[in-house]
């Protein structure tokens, strides 16, 4: 009887561990995912500075490269 609830309660607590380590790598994915969002928005504010300073071309390029990629990853 006693082996019984022990070996229920492993298992409990195994499942309970495996789905505790699925919402950490979840929350360590969503994360990632923001900063590399973050990434992708200071870049293009940073290019849209530059433009803006200067009325360069390749300034305007870098922007709409990074601006576009922000916009994926914002639909991802």
């Amino acid at each position: 009887m006693v082996l019984t609830v022990i070996s229920a309660g492993s298992v409990y607590l195994v499942n309970k561990a495996r789905e505790d380590a699925r919402w950490v790598l979840h929350t360590v994915e969503v994360e990632n995912q923001i900063s590399l969002t973050q990434l992708q928005l200071r870049r293009a504010e940073s290019a849209q500075r530059g433009y803006l300073s200067t009325l360069l071309p390749a300034f305007q390029a870098d922007y709409e490269e990074a601006a576009s990629q922000f916009t994926s990853a914002l639909a991802g």
